[in-house]
């Protein structure tokens, strides 16, 4: 995935899960994809945050 240096990591993120959006299969392969390269989904269907979150 080649990311440049130069770019904020915010951009670098972005620019990381949009190549593992075009090359994934479904969502499976996505989280699967996206941990192989570091990048950790926590996710939550129902948008509704942890009690850990809250306190």
């Amino acid at each position: 995935m080649g990311i440049k240096q130069n770019l904020s990591w915010k951009e670098q993120l972005k620019r990381a899960i949009d190549e593992d959006i075009k090359v994934s299969e479904d969502f499976e392969d996505f989280l699967a994809k996206s941990a192989d390269f570091g990048i950790l989904v926590d996710y939550n269907p129902d948008h509704t945050r942890k009690k850990s979150q809250l306190e």
